[in-house]
């Protein structure tokens, strides 16, 4: 089932990756790439369009040439099945940089959220490096949502590597991803990517696992952050409110809250899964300018979300409520600033 809404207000957020053996001291690590890395086994036949499928009639995806698969996370969300084609599971990116390749261990909670593992730079250094990668990536003329920063936790990479990497480029072959290289004269390498399960926390101890797993939250559009305090105090009022009051009330508080930042378009940060939700994808961590915590709307990012060329124009569709393990999908135009309104819930139908 699937339910779209046009809708508003989202953001980023910063963490760290764990890691196993200290680098040397020294600047952020920061790789571009030229070539190919190992390959992973291409499915059996090749299918004829790569698209995004939809059901309604107001989201017609256009296939891009050689292969070329919507930028996001298609394939490795299972609650981006509504406006994805289960079948076109990416299998190899496009890889422009990576950032903190070769550093990190196995996912593990961090006990500050300020730490890198045992890495001889700082988040900071690293994570705005990130920026500037995205920045040299838009500069190349790439299709539309392209290029996107993820971690490989998220996007997992075959040989199980663990980064945050900035890609230009999915495909389901693996030639197609060296020839779309060739083409646009990238410095750039091909990744070959696992499958949907690597994305997922299968482990018994579920609470570890999202600890230690990684997302990349991507600002697009640049907006207020707030402390945790006021909206943990905001979401204790509103527990007590219902229907479409909630919405309203929220709207009324948040004209009154006075953001302790502002985060701007761009902005790239790192969270674990855990502290992604802790305000149920109505707001996402960001670190401000000065190092310090706090939460701006979901909507301002690119979180849990694929953006797709359509016969309208391009368009971002982001999961932005789940209820009874049933997806809110979020269709509205890439890059264009979101109109707060009420998100109908999908699932729970009696």
């Amino acid at each position: 089932m699937r339910v779209v809404a046009s809708a508003i207000a989202l953001l980023p957020i910063v963490l760290g990756f764990g890691c196993s053996a200290a680098p040397k001291a020294g600047p952020p690590e920061t790789r571009s790439f030229a070539g190919s890395s190992t390959s992973a086994a291409p499915p059996a036949r090749k299918p004829e369009l790569a698209l995004i499928a939809h059901a309604e009639d107001e989201g017609v995806a256009i296939p891009h040439p050689g292969g070329l698969l919507p930028a996001g996370l298609c394939g490795f969300n299972p609650y981006l099945s509504p406006p994805c084609d289960d079948e076109l599971l990416p299998r190899f990116a496009v890889v422009l940089a990576e950032l903190g390749a070769g550093t990190m261990g196995k996912p593990r909670p961090r006990p500050h959220p300020a730490l890198l593992g045992d890495m001889a730079v700082r988040p900071h250094d690293e994570l705005r490096e990130a920026e500037r990668a995205m920045t040299r990536g838009r500069q190349l003329g790439l299709p539309a949502g392209y290029p996107f920063a993820v971690s490989y936790d998220e996007m997992p990479a075959a040989d199980g590597r663990r980064a945050l990497a900035v890609v230009a480029g999915l495909f389901i072959l693996r030639d197609e991803a060296e020839e779309f290289i060739r083409a646009r004269s990238l410095s750039a390498r091909v990744v070959a990517l696992g499958g949907t399960d690597d994305a997922l926390c299968l482990e018994d101890d579920h609470l570890a696992c999202m600890k230690g797993l990684r997302t990349v939250v991507e600002v697009t559009t640049g907006g207020a952050a707030y402390a945790q305090k006021d909206l943990t105090a905001l979401e204790e009022r509103l527990s007590s409110v219902t229907g479409g009051e909630i919405e309203r009330e929220r709207e009324r508080s948040m004209a009154t809250m006075k953001p302790v930042c502002t985060v701007q378009p761009g902005h790239v940060a790192l969270t674990d899964q855990h502290e992604l939700y802790g305000f149920s994808r109505e707001f996402a961590p960001v670190t401000c300018p000065d190092g310090s915590r706090a939460w701006t709307a979901w909507r301002n990012t690119r979180l849990q979300s694929v953006v797709v060329q359509e016969r309208e124009g391009v368009f971002i569709h982001q999961v932005v409520s789940v209820s009874c393990d049933s997806p809110t999908v979020d269709r509205r135009a890439f890059g264009a600033a979101p109109v707060r309104t009420q998100v109908a819930v999908a699932g729970c139908r009696g």
